[in-house]
């Protein structure tokens, strides 16, 4: 709604009758009330409220390019990570795996050396399984911050 608007003047008159010269004060006061202009009303109020859903348009088109551009880096590190475990420590661990097993059967090393390497190659493969797990976790929170539907399969 539209607010009345109040103005209030004032001022000297000088005034010249025949020969006489008079002075005056005058003070006005005048009130304009919204009373038939319901439409300018209107049309502010739809004003203001399409500054505010620009606004708050741009804001959200911002948080949404900032969340996919954070999702797509946390889905890269994590797939790197990931790759990187698979091609270098699970080859290593299994190679590892391997010897101690060898040097046991051939009585070069007792069993707790074996079995501190099953622990090893055990603790590989359960990094390499968390690491493929936030790999998919992370491209689940990249399709969804794209807009992309879930593969639910």
């Amino acid at each position: 709604m539209v607010d009345p608007d109040l103005d209030v003047t004032g001022g000297i008159k000088a005034s010249r009758v025949g020969r006489e010269d008079d002075v005056g004060y005058v003070v006005g006061v005048a009130l304009e009330l919204p009373l038939l202009d319901q439409r300018g009303a209107a049309r502010a109020r739809a004003a203001s409220e399409l500054v505010i859903a620009t606004a708050e348009q741009r804001t959200l088109r911002a948080e949404v390019a900032s969340d996919l551009e954070i999702a797509r880096s946390r889905f890269r590190t994590s797939e790197e990570r990931a790759r990187q475990l698979v091609t270098s420590a699970a080859p290593r661990a299994t190679a590892l795996i391997d010897q101690a097993r060898l040097r046991w059967r051939e009585g070069e090393s007792p069993t707790f050396e074996l079995v501190d390497a099953w622990r090893t190659f055990v603790d590989v493969k359960l990094e390499v399984i968390e690491r493929l797990h936030e790999a998919r976790l992370a491209e689940l929170a990249l399709a969804t911050a794209g807009g992309a539907p879930l593969d639910t399969k």
